[in-house]
């Protein structure tokens, strides 16, 4: 990939964003009090390009009573290097949200030295209520998963299709829930599964992890994703890097 080219989620964001309308679209709806998810998703698409002359509005969405959409503006600040918008993203390093808190993190970083790694801070052991739902239909993957995560402290519950995944998460209100992309014969399941999950309104703060061979990340975003992760062989700690990311204090 030629230096100056985006990276390849942005990429793909860009793609499905100008497919649904471009700029003046999604420009339009961070003006006006649109649903959550159209505004997350128009702070993603602008983020991503870079779209300078959008500050003001997402400065505006960063006080927003949605947790995805606190968090995507903070990325929205970060990528346009909004130096207005420092003060207020600090003040999300509290937020009540793990979601918000990471996002803000990083837009600091992002702000302050210009994309470098986020310095390394303390990290909580998950509470006790902290449950992950696994969602894989591959009973040795469920395994290996439950392996890592079980001396970690958190809570593990298992699922194996969408249906089931959806299901169960309506009823325990997992912390987050860890995915596959395919299962079975439906090879679009995890992508179509973290856009119901992100959707439903008891699901706001449930973190959507996906770990795939697919090169799905920006459509993984786009349906309401927070984190992808390529699943490149049978090592886990990119995962448990990324669950302690939102276990930072």
């Amino acid at each position: 990939m030629h230096a100056t080219q985006p990276p390849l989620f942005k990429q793909q964001v860009l793609m499905i964003g100008n497919a649904h309308g471009g700029p003046p679209f999604w420009y339009e709806i961070l003006r006006e009090d649109m649903n959550p998810e159209n505004i997350r998703r128009a702070l993603l698409f602008v983020g991503c390009l870079g779209a300078h002359g959008c500050e003001e509005a997402v400065r505006n969405k960063l006080h927003h009573p949605d947790s995805r959409v606190r968090s995507w503006a903070c990325f929205a600040a970060g990528e346009l290097h909004d130096e207005e918008a420092r003060a207020t993203v600090r003040t999300l390093m509290a937020d009540s949200s793990a979601r918000v808190r990471r996002h803000a993190r990083h837009a600091l970083v992002s702000l302050d030295s210009g994309g470098s790694r986020p310095p390394s801070r303390h990290v909580a052991a998950p509470s006790e209520d902290a449950l992950l739902l696994i969602s894989d239909d591959s009973g040795r993957m469920q395994d290996q998963l439950a392996s890592v995560l079980r001396p970690k402290g958190f809570r593990l519950a298992f699922a194996s299709s969408e249906d089931e995944t959806c299901e169960m998460a309506a009823r325990l209100w997992p912390w987050a829930v860890i995915t596959d992309n395919q299962k079975g014969r439906d090879n679009l399941s995890g992508l179509r599964m973290t856009q119901r999950l992100s959707s439903a309104p008891g699901q706001r703060e449930t973190i959507v992890f996906m770990m795939s061979a697919d090169f799905v990340e920006g459509a993984f975003l786009w349906n309401g994703g927070d984190v992808y992760l390529p699943k490149t062989g049978p090592a886990l700690q990119p995962l448990v890097s990324a669950l302690e990311d939102y276990l930072v204090l």
